[in-house]
């Protein structure tokens, strides 16, 4: 497996695929974006620790949009479910989106899950309740945050250029995570 930064981004990649890196090279470059992802991690972070759940979301919503200026605000928001100010579900899936931010690893997607109210079923019968659907786009790496992720239910990576190989271990992912 090769794993080189892309920007803000770690790419995971098959050896197979044929790509390499030379030695040495862009070292103290990697060393100053490393040195920039802690510090635009903090603040998405921060907010969502102190349950500022609507704040932490425009953040991630404005650092999505930076780095995917094809896709529009409006069909970012569109698929956003909120219950009593906390994010329950968050539908990306067709949104066009080629990257994810360093910030997107700070989301946390979910509600008690022992609360019957807050869920709702699919027609294919899939529960949306804490769910993150990131499938139809056109994702080929993912953050270094991405496995800091907290989604409750499941989450859909399916459909994207991805494979099982390149997704992180996802501890605070409770439902499946689906990959091509």
């Amino acid at each position: 497996m090769l794993r080189s930064l892309v920007g803000s981004e770690m790419c995971i990649r098959d050896m197979s695929d044929g790509e390499g890196e030379s030695e040495g090279e862009g070292e103290g470059e990697e060393v100053l974006q490393e040195a920039e992802i802690k510090l635009e991690r903090k603040e998405p972070w921060s907010l969502w620790e102190r349950h500022l759940e609507y704040e932490a979301v425009d953040r991630v919503l404005e650092d999505l949009l930076k780095a995917n200026p094809q896709c529009s605000e409006l069909r970012l928001r569109r698929g956003l479910a909120f219950r009593d100010g906390k994010l329950e579900t968050w539908n990306l899936s067709q949104c066009d989106l080629s990257r994810l931010p360093e910030s997107f690893g700070s989301v946390q997607i979910g509600v008690d899950m022992s609360d019957e109210k807050s869920t709702f079923t699919l027609s294919a019968g899939v529960s949306s309740s804490g769910c993150l659907f990131l499938n139809n786009n056109h994702l080929s790496c993912l953050p270094r945050s991405f496995g800091s992720l907290q989604v409750e239910g499941d989450l859909f990576l399916d459909k994207n250029f991805l494979n099982k190989n390149q997704v992180p271990e996802l501890p605070h992912v409770k439902g499946e995570v689906r990959v091509d």
